[in-house]
């Protein structure tokens, strides 16, 4: 996945060569060099910066993740599976900031769109049974927790899990 400078700077040169092309008459070269930047818009309005941001969440710069995932201005016009990890994404963002208000409804949106894989699956319902055990919805987070586990959880996601369910048990 290229990045937005990458992005633009690959439209501007096929612009500027389409520009040439078509100026010396070379129709054929002056259509194939416009392609690249109708290519890379339309790829960036049903991509967005989400693998991009994804990547940073992977090596916990949360910081960083945020940074580039509010350049996609416009989530509305990603693609179904790039929208669904878009507000993955937004909901892992806003639960580390402790905004459960707002990652919530980011994280089940994501579940709703449909998250390609079970690990994803189970990550975003983890962190919803989190999210509402600590706001003290203990019905919702039993009912994420059991969402989880039925996903076949990796066996990192395994003392989270029991962690959750050794609280919930407690209460």
């Amino acid at each position: 996945m290229l990045s937005l400078t990458t992005r633009i700077i690959l439209s501007v040169s096929g612009l500027i060569s389409a520009i040439y092309f078509f100026a010396a008459g070379n129709w054929t070269l002056g259509t194939l060099f416009l392609t690249i930047p109708v290519f890379q818009t339309i790829g960036f309005f049903l991509n967005g910066t989400v693998f991009l941001a994804l990547r940073k969440l992977g090596s916990n710069d949360f910081e960083a993740a945020e940074r580039t995932l509010r350049k996609t201005k416009y989530p509305r016009y990603l693609a179904k599976t790039q929208k669904a990890y878009y507000y993955l994404a937004a909901g892992l963002i806003e639960a580390r900031k402790n905004n459960f208000q707002i990652a919530a409804p980011h994280l089940e949106e994501a579940l709703n769109i449909g998250l390609r894989t079970k690990h994803d699956r189970t990550i975003a319902s983890l962190n919803l049974a989190g999210i509402y055990f600590n706001i003290g919805d203990r019905d919702k987070s039993a009912h994420y927790l059991a969402e989880a586990k039925n996903n076949n959880p990796a066996p990192a996601l395994q003392p989270r899990i029991e962690e959750l369910e050794a609280a919930l048990d407690h209460r």
